[in-house]
């Protein structure tokens, strides 16, 4: 599948996935080793998670993406291997998927400070995030996803990659402070704090219920709630 828009006109509401890291964790990713270097030593348990995800009633599956970008893969040795992690990645959810999900690629923070608390500019940041949202693109995402960076700074670079590297959505989840923001044309900025959810939430042209904390064992549960 892949268009979202006819997804959402006929659910009203799309449910994402949830804990991904603790779902690896659970099939034997050791602490400290980088998950996106699993794309291609364990392909098969990375796309487990996203067919249990998707059989437990997920209209969004996420990817094995969220330290995918070249800063960060960089800590563990393998900058050279962006395109390829971040290619399987989206491949991979997208086998996955097999038509009931859509599927919507994780880009998380790379662990590194912009100016001026940082040294890192946001030409740099934009191209990192561009390259790594190419190789999502190109492994079949429906959209992305820029997840939990506390740097606003950081998201917007984010955004910007995405907005300038393909055509495809992206919304931004940041859980502490409950913000979301979607971004389909360069205009449309939709920000959502705790208090003024219900009165913004119609206004969203997509709503991801996303937890990084939230596994298999609960998102039936959450799915029910949501048609509440």
């Amino acid at each position: 599948m892949g268009d979202w828009e006819d997804r959402l006109n006929e659910k009203k509401l799309l449910v994402a996935d949830g804990a991904w890291g603790t779902e690896l964790a659970k099939l034997g990713l050791p602490v400290g080793e980088a998950p996106e270097a699993w794309n291609s030593r364990h392909p098969d348990k990375v796309r487990s998670i996203a067919s249990a995800y998707v059989e437990a009633g997920a209209d969004i599956v996420l990817t094995n993406t969220f330290g995918g970008s070249r800063l960060k893969l960089a800590r563990s040795g393998l900058a050279e291997r962006t395109d390829e992690l971040n290619r399987l990645g989206a491949a991979l959810s997208r086998e996955a998927a097999g038509g009931q999900a859509l599927v919507f690629a994780s880009v998380g923070p790379t662990g590194e400070f912009m100016e001026p608390v940082g040294t890192r500019t946001e030409p740099e940041m934009v191209a990192c995030f561009a390259e790594q949202v190419k190789a999502l693109c190109a492994g079949g995402a429906d959209g992305i996803v820029i997840e939990t960076m506390s740097d606003l700074n950081e998201a917007r670079a984010a955004l910007k990659a995405v907005r300038e590297s393909c055509e495809l959505p992206a919304v931004f989840v940041r859980l502490r402070k409950l913000v979301v923001i979607w971004l389909l044309k360069p205009e449309i900025y939709v920000e959502l704090i705790t208090n003024h959810i219900n009165n913004l939430i119609h206004k969203l042209l997509i709503y991801t219920v996303s937890n990084v904390k939230l596994g298999l064992s609960r998102l039936k549960l959450r799915n029910k709630l949501a048609k509440v």
